[in-house]
């Protein structure tokens, strides 16, 4: 993938981690209960938003580095393996009976999904100078 790319979606990546982390943390209840999962919900959701707010703030310090193969092996290993298990236990979590869910959880699901096709994409891939193209 070009450097220039990776660096908007690293861009992209920390913002979209940032703002939902610190929407977690300061309203889990609030987003549990519009997400579907029950007001008993509260400290997980909270625990759930430090993380993504820890990976918004690592992909913001990370966007300006190369990554991909073994360039920011770390940071892309964090974000694949967070954004991969994070989406198939939500897609679990919302086949649940108990479950009913609303938009913001279906929302998150799909920007977990999209970051572990992205992450992937960067852990098997080499890092492309902009000469190089795509």
């Amino acid at each position: 993938m070009p450097v220039r790319l990776v660096s908007r979606l690293m861009t992209v990546s920390s913002v979209l981690l940032g703002l939902a982390g610190v929407v977690l943390l300061f309203a889990p209840r609030e987003y549990a209960q519009a997400a579907g999962l029950g007001e008993t919900e509260g400290l997980a959701t909270a625990m759930w938003g430090i993380g993504m707010l820890s990976f918004g703030i690592v992909n913001w310090t990370a966007r300006a580095s190369i990554l991909g193969g073994i360039y920011g092996r770390a940071v892309v290993l964090g974000n694949q393996i967070y954004s991969t298990t994070g989406f198939l236990v939500l897609l679990q979590a919302m086949r649940e009976p108990a479950v009913s869910p609303g938009w913001p959880l279906i929302a998150v699901v799909v920007v977990l999904g999209l970051h572990a096709v992205f992450f992937f994409l960067l852990l098997t891939r080499s890092p492309k100078s902009p000469e190089e193209g795509m």
